[in-house]
C-alpha cells in the first residue's frame, strides 16, 4: 500500500505541475494577443508581453487553481479510468486496514503500477499548447507588420535624401563637414551628398572633387550670392561659411549651373514657459491663507541658461494707486532642457496687505541669450473691510440695493455669533446659527425672483387653484392656465437682465446655497467664507450696471459751392485699366498662373506673354523656397524645368499645389439656406390669429 500512495502522490505533484503551466500557456496567449493590438494600433512595445503575461498568468492561476488538487481526487480519477480498480483506489490512502477492506487495498496495490495513468486535462493541455503558438504567431507576424511600416514610412520621408541627386558630369563628389554651434552639444558630422540639414549658426564646409582641373568653381545662394570655392591643383575645391538663414544653392562649373539643393536651417526657438499653478486670475477668499502655489515647466531645444520671476505688487486705490516690482532669480540647472519651477509665494512675506493685486510673470533664458516669458497672472488679497462698505451702492442703477444690505447683514450677525459663541449655550449657539441660515434662504429665494425661479413650498399655485371654486369657471381653460401654469414670454420676464448678469447672478445664488447649507448644520465658520464671495459678486454687479457711451459725430468733405449745378466736366475722364505683367496682382498672377498650366496640361502650349506669367510665379516660388526650401524647392525645379525642356512626370501636379498653396483661402459668400419643413405650423396660427381678431 506504500507503493500504490507514492504513486498517487507523484501524480498529484506531477498534474499540478501541469496545470500550472497550461495557466501559464493560457496567460502567454493572452497577452500576445493583447500585446500584438497595441502594437500595430498604438505602436506599443511589444516587450509588454512579459508584464502582460504574468499578469494574466496570476489571473488564471488564481481562477483556475490546480493547486486544489488533493490525493483524493487522484484516486476517483483512476477508479473512473481503469474498473479493473473496482473503485477500490481510495483504499490505498488509508492507514492500518483490516480484513476484507485490507485484503482489497492489497489487491489494487498490486494492479497499480502497471497501470497507465493519463491526466484528465489532456485536451487542456494540447489546446493551451495550440493557442500559445497561434498567439506566438501573431506577435512575430504583428512585428514584422510594424516594422515593415516603420521602414516605409522612413523611406517616405526621407526619400529625397536617399535619391541620387543631379549633379554636374565634371563633380566625381562632395564631401560636407558640418560644425553645429557649441551651445547646442551636438556632434560634428559628415555627409557626402548636396542636400542640407543644419542648425542655425552652424558652420559649413564643402569638399568638392572633380573629374578633370577646371578653372573655376562657384556656389551661388537664393539665386543673388555667388562665392567661389578656392583650390590648390584645380581639382580639389574648398569653401567654408557659417548657415544663419534657410533657402537653396547650385554649383557653377564652365558655365553650367546644377540642379537646386536644399538648405534648410534649424531655428533655435526660445524658451517655452508654461504656468499650472495659479490660474491666470487668483482670488483669495475670506478664510483662506495668502499664499499660492507657483508651479510652472520650462523647456527649451538646446539648453536653459537661466530664469526669473518677476513680481508688480499694486496697493492702494484710484490715483493713490502705488506699484512696487521685485525680481527673483529661481534656481535651475544651466545646459538643462526641461525643468520644473515650483515655489511658494507668501503675500505677507511679500509685504501685502487684505486688497493689494500682485502680478508676476516668468522670464527664461537660453543659452543663444533669447528670452522667452510667460503670461502675465493676477493674484488678488481680497479686502472683506473694504467689501462690508456701502460705498457705491447710489452710483448707477442700483437694482438691488436692499437685498446687498441684507447680505451684508447676515455677514455681520454670523460674525457676532462667532465671537459669542463662548459666552452663550450650545442650543442658544444652534437656533441663532438656524435662524441666519432661513434668514438666507429666504435673501435667496429673493434673488431667485429674478431669474424665474419657482416657489419651493407651491403656496402661490394651491392659492390660485382655490381661486377656481366658483361653478361659472368650470369650462374656463384659459383661467385654469392662467393660475396653473408660468407666463415664460413674457417680455419683462425675459429681457430683465442680459446673459452676462444672469450667469453671475446664478453664481450668486450657488454661494447662498452654500452659505445657508452651513449655517442650517451650525458651522457658521464655514459659511463666511461663501456668504463674503456672494457679497463680492453682488458688488461687482452693483459695478457693471454703470454705462458711458460717448456721442460722435460725422465729418463730411465740404462742398464748393461754385462748382455745384454748372454741368462742366473739364478734366473728368473715364477711368482707364493699364493691365500687364509687371502691374498685376500677386494673388491675380497665381490664379493666371494656374490657369496657363490647365492649357498646357490639356495640350495648349503657352506663348511668350504666358510663359512671362509662369516666370513671375516662378519668382514668387522662389522668395517662398528662401524661407521654406523643404516645401517649395521642388516646384521650382518643376517650374524652370518645364519652362526649359518641357513638362516630364508630375511637374504639373507639384507646381499647381505649391501655387494653390501661396493663394489665400476664398471669402465666405452669401449664400441662401433652404428652409426646413414645419408642416404648415406658422400659417396655421397665422389663420387662427385672424379668426381670434373677427
Amino acid at each position: 500500500m506504500d507503493k500504490g500512495l507514492y504513486i498517487i502522490q507523484q501524480l498529484l505533484r506531477r498534474w499540478q505541475w501541469q496545470g500550472f503551466l497550461i495557466n501559464a500557456l493560457r496567460g502567454l496567449s493572452v497577452s500576445g494577443i493583447v500585446t500584438s493590438l497595441l502594437h500595430i494600433t498604438w505602436h506599443w512595445s511589444m516587450w509588454w508581453m512579459l508584464p502582460l503575461w504574468v499578469l494574466s498568468t496570476a489571473i488564471f492561476h488564481y481562477v483556475f487553481s490546480y493547486r486544489k488538487l488533493r490525493d483524493k481526487d487522484v484516486a476517483v480519477w483512476i477508479d473512473q479510468q481503469h474498473p479493473q480498480m473496482e473503485d477500490s483506489t481510495t483504499l490505498l490512502l488509508e492507514k492500518h486496514l483490516q480484513g476484507l477492506p485490507g485484503l482489497q487495498a492489497e489487491k489494487v496495490n498490486a494492479i497499480l503500477p502497471g497501470l497507465k495513468v493519463l491526466p484528465p486535462f489532456t485536451r487542456t493541455w494540447r489546446m493551451a499548447v495550440l493557442t500559445a503558438a497561434g498567439s506566438l504567431s501573431l506577435a512575430a507576424f504583428a512585428t514584422y507588420v510594424s516594422a515593415r511600416l516603420a521602414q516605409q514610412n522612413m523611406a517616405g520621408a526621407m526619400v529625397e535624401d536617399t535619391l541620387p541627386e543631379t549633379r554636374l558630369p565634371e563633380i566625381e563628389g562632395v564631401v560636407v563637414h558640418i560644425t553645429p554651434p557649441t551651445y547646442t552639444h551636438l556632434e560634428k558630422r559628415t555627409q557626402e551628398n548636396f542636400q542640407l540639414k543644419v542648425v542655425a549658426g552652424s558652420n559649413v564646409r564643402w569638399q568638392i572633387t572633380t573629374t578633370r582641373p577646371v578653372p573655376a568653381l562657384a556656389l551661388r545662394f537664393n539665386d543673388s550670392l555667388t562665392v567661389n570655392l578656392t583650390s590648390t591643383d584645380s581639382t580639389h575645391w574648398q569653401l567654408g561659411i557659417t548657415i544663419q538663414q534657410p533657402g537653396y544653392y547650385q554649383a557653377q562649373l564652365n558655365g553650367q549651373w546644377s540642379a537646386l539643393y536644399k538648405l534648410e536651417v534649424i531655428k533655435d526657438q526660445p524658451p517655452q514657459i508654461q504656468v499650472q499653478s495659479p490660474k491666470a486670475y487668483t482670488l483669495i477668499d475670506y478664510g483662506r491663507p495668502p499664499q499660492v502655489q507657483l508651479l510652472a515647466s520650462i523647456s527649451d531645444d538646446y539648453g536653459l541658461l537661466s530664469d526669473t520671476l518677476f513680481i508688480t505688487i499694486a496697493s492702494g486705490e484710484g490715483e493713490a494707486v502705488k506699484f512696487r516690482e521685485q525680481k527673483m532669480p529661481l534656481p535651475i540647472s544651466a545646459g538643462t532642457r526641461s525643468a520644473t519651477v515650483a515655489k511658494l509665494l507668501d503675500l505677507r512675506a511679500l509685504q501685502m496687505q487684505p486688497g493689494d493685486e500682485l502680478y508676476f510673470y516668468l522670464s527664461a533664458q537660453d543659452a543663444l541669450h533669447q528670452q522667452g516669458r510667460s503670461d502675465r497672472n493676477m493674484v488678488v488679497w481680497e479686502d472683506t473691510a473694504q467689501l462690508m462698505k456701502l460705498d457705491g451702492m447710489a452710483n448707477g442703477v442700483d437694482l438691488k440695493p436692499a437685498f446687498f444690505r441684507s447680505e451684508r447683514q447676515i455677514i455681520m450677525e454670523t460674525e457676532q455669533l462667532l465671537r459669542d459663541k463662548d459666552t452663550i449655550r450650545l442650543q442658544q449657539f444652534q437656533d441663532k446659527s438656524s435662524d441666519l441660515g432661513s434668514d438666507q434662504k429666504l435673501l435667496r429665494l429673493r434673488y431667485g425672483q429674478f431669474l424665474g425661479e419657482e416657489a419651493e413650498d407651491g403656496a402661490e399655485a394651491r392659492e390660485a387653484l382655490a381661486q377656481l371654486d366658483n361653478p361659472a369657471d368650470f369650462s374656463n381653460a384659459a383661467k385654469i392656465l392662467d393660475a396653473v401654469t408660468d407666463k415664460h414670454d413674457n417680455a419683462e420676464d425675459a429681457g430683465f437682465f442680459d446673459p452676462t448678469t444672469k450667469a453671475q447672478l446664478k453664481a450668486t445664488l450657488t454661494e447662498m446655497w452654500n452659505a445657508e447649507l452651513r449655517l442650517r448644520t451650525y458651522k457658521p465658520a464655514e459659511a463666511l467664507p461663501y456668504a463674503y464671495k456672494a457679497l463680492r459678486m453682488l458688488k461687482d454687479l452693483q459695478q457693471q450696471s454703470r454705462a458711458y457711451v460717448a456721442k460722435t459725430g460725422v465729418k463730411l468733405t465740404p462742398l464748393k459751392p461754385e462748382k455745384r449745378l454748372t454741368g462742366v466736366l473739364t478734366g473728368i475722364a473715364d477711368p482707364l485699366t493699364e493691365r500687364n505683367i509687371r502691374n498685376i496682382g500677386s494673388d491675380t498672377l497665381l490664379r493666371l498662373s494656374l490657369g496657363i498650366l490647365e492649357l498646357w496640361q490639356s495640350g495648349t502650349t503657352p506663348d511668350i506673354r504666358q510663359q512671362q506669367v509662369l516666370q513671375r510665379a516662378g519668382l514668387q516660388l522662389a522668395t517662398h523656397a528662401a524661407s521654406d526650401p523643404a516645401t517649395y524647392l521642388p516646384p521650382v525645379a518643376a517650374l524652370r524645368r518645364m519652362l526649359e525642356q518641357g513638362p516630364a512626370g508630375s511637374d504639373f501636379q507639384t507646381t499647381e499645389r505649391a501655387l494653390q498653396q501661396l493663394l489665400p483661402p476664398p471669402a465666405w459668400q452669401p449664400y441662401r439656406r433652404e428652409q426646413e419643413e414645419d408642416m404648415h405650423l406658422s400659417q396655421h396660427y397665422f389663420e387662427q390669429l385672424q379668426a381670434l381678431k373677427k
